[in-house]
């Protein structure tokens, strides 16, 4: 009987022991299991938060893109309509000071909204606030290129943008305008913008060969022998002497078959046996801006 009861109660403590044992590991356990499901919860909205982040970041940087873009877009029409205004007043023997902006039509001077670029033509419905008479859609249709345009140039380099490939722009687009309405351009443009272009890039004369020099002098022989025979003028050579200059014998080989392909598209739907050679010259020089820009890089 001694010997059943001690083997009863050896039984009923070895039993004992790991229930005990369990009772205490159980809550560490579930503590555990708590804190994996809060860090699991805090990992996924850390997640969240840097995604968040970085899509907050990326808006922000897309914004600031999109205004230097309307900021360039804005200062390219203005240049444009600039252009465009001092060359009509050079064309039709108007002082440029005076009088102030006006209509062609009917002579009233334009308020303030009417001269911002794109804009106008839109508030006005293509048409003249006083007289309801037709706007040229042309100038406007450069305005938006040449805003374009720029905008292309401040996105490519907005830290530092080619200011002197601005200025070439600028210049070809007043000689283009005024050749456009008149067949001539003003000497002073022509000649102080041309120099001024090779002053600024002096560093690309001394890095031309004897191949190079030979090349600009059989070409300005060939442009003479042209202007001779009146099918081409002096501003065109000095022009296309300017450009292979600045860009190189082989990207103004391109800039000028591209003139010549659009100079024989134009007389092929309009028949129109004299031509401007340098609006040609601006489109041709638009269009590898936009599309093929090392050709221009200046």
């Amino acid at each position: 009987m001694y010997v059943l009861l001690c083997a009863n109660l050896l039984t009923a403590s070895t039993i004992s022991i790991p229930r005990e044992n369990c009772s205490h590991k159980a809550p560490c356990i579930e503590y555990h299991a708590f804190m994996a499901s809060v860090k699991s919860i805090f990992n996924f909205f850390l997640h969240k938060a840097n995604f968040f982040k970085h899509f907050a970041t990326l808006v922000i940087e897309v914004i600031i893109l999109l205004l230097i873009f309307l900021i360039a877009f804005f200062i390219g029409a203005s240049l444009a309509s600039f252009a465009g205004c001092v060359a009509w007043r050079f064309a039709n023997n108007v002082p440029q000071t005076i009088p102030r902006s006006f209509c062609e039509n009917c002579g009233h001077a334009l308020c303030f909204w009417q001269l911002i670029p794109v804009v106008g033509y839109l508030l006005q419905g293509g048409r003249c606030a006083f007289c309801k008479h037709k706007i040229p859609g042309h100038e406007t249709l450069i305005e938006i290129m040449f805003g374009l345009f720029c905008g292309k140039i401040f996105l490519l380099h907005p830290d530092s943008p080619n200011l002197l490939t601005l200025f070439l722009s600028a210049w070809l687009l007043f000689l283009a305008w005024t050749d456009a309405l008149k067949f001539c351009v003003p000497a002073a443009s022509l000649y102080g913008g041309g120099a001024l272009l090779l002053l600024c890039r002096i560093d690309a004369l001394a890095q031309r060969n004897a191949i190079d020099w030979c090349f600009f002098l059989l070409l300005f022989c060939l442009m003479r022998l042209f202007e001779q025979k009146q099918m081409f003028g002096a501003a065109d050579t000095f022009v296309c002497l300017i450009l292979s200059v600045l860009f190189g014998i082989q990207n103004f080989c391109f800039l000028l078959f591209l003139s010549c392909c659009l100079i024989i598209l134009h007389y092929a739907f309009f028949h129109q046996k004299m031509l401007p050679f340098i609006p040609f010259i601006l489109c041709s020089y638009l269009f590898f801006g936009c599309f093929f820009p090392q050709v221009i890089n200046v």
